[in-house]
């Protein structure tokens, strides 16, 4: 079997388990009322919201609803007034995290769906899924020294000069680190696939952290490429845990934070007390 047809298997398989995560967190969420009801059934609750964000956002609604979800959701304004550290390690990891998943859920497509299933060879399609054009090499790069400079600022408030009201536990210890080692194995990943392929200096450069530790290990003439299969899979091993914690940690919050958040800003959402 191939690798990609592997990962696809595999991967499939701890989607289906991290909804299943996903549902049991949002149920206990649809305990809360919905338009001051919390009698009604889970299916009702679920209709009633539907209708909500359906009407508001064909209603003058819309803007607040927008608003909120952009500057307090995604920008959190109010963590920037408050600590301004606190705000530039979340933005960094998470808005970099949330760009980086986007484009790389954007690229599988393009490469599995469009360019391999339906064989479409138009110039966007070959633009993205083409891993060495200089936007795709800097868009990845830049996104992950990003995410290592929000998680190095993130451990050292944890750790070093943590606050008094900072409280660590051993969950989120752990996904931090696995969020930093996702993004710190995708170095040497790219790294070996610039020697193994033998892409050209031209546009390997763009890789400006891959392509000088291709230049720095090439010369050890390691088998690459057979250490690139079982590196990808270590690296898509913690992805896959991470996703199946997601439902359950406090990085969950982080990103369904946004919605929450411009649902409150409707005054749609009343959890029961």
């Amino acid at each position: 079997m191939s690798r990609l047809g592997l990962f696809w298997i595999s991967h499939l398989i701890i989607i289906a388990i991290a909804l299943i995560g996903l549902w049991v967190s949002v149920s206990i969420w649809l305990r809360g009322k919905v338009n001051g009801r919390a009698d009604l059934s889970v299916g009702a609750k679920i209709v009633a919201l539907l209708k909500i964000t359906l009407s508001t956002i064909f209603s003058a609604g819309l803007w607040p609803l927008l608003k909120a979800f952009i500057l307090d959701g995604l920008l959190h304004r109010r963590l920037f007034q408050e600590d301004k550290l606190r705000w530039v390690a979340h933005a960094s990891m998470f808005l970099a995290f949330l760009f980086l998943g986007i484009l790389s859920t954007i690229t599988g497509f393009f490469e599995e769906i469009l360019k391999h299933f339906l064989h479409i060879e138009h110039p966007l399609v070959l633009l993205i899924t083409d891993k060495d054009t200089p936007l795709m090499a800097l868009m990845n790069e830049i996104g992950g020294l990003i995410i290592i400079f929000g998680g190095i600022i993130a451990a050292v408030r944890r750790f070093i000069v943590r606050p008094a009201q900072l409280r660590t536990t051993a969950p989120d210890t752990l996904l931090i680190v696995a969020l930093l080692a996702i993004i710190v194995t995708g170095y040497p990943i790219e790294a070996m696939r610039i020697i193994f392929e033998d892409v050209p200096p031209s546009l390997a450069r763009y890789s400006f952290v891959g392509y000088p530790l291709a230049l720095l290990i090439e010369p050890l003439n390691w088998p690459w490429e057979s250490i690139h299969f079982w590196l990808f899979f270590f690296h898509v091993g913690i992805c896959s845990l991470s996703l199946l914690y997601l439902p359950f940690s406090k990085f969950f919050h982080v990103l369904v934070s946004p919605l929450v958040v411009a649902i409150n800003a409707s005054n749609t959402w009343r959890p029961s007390r």
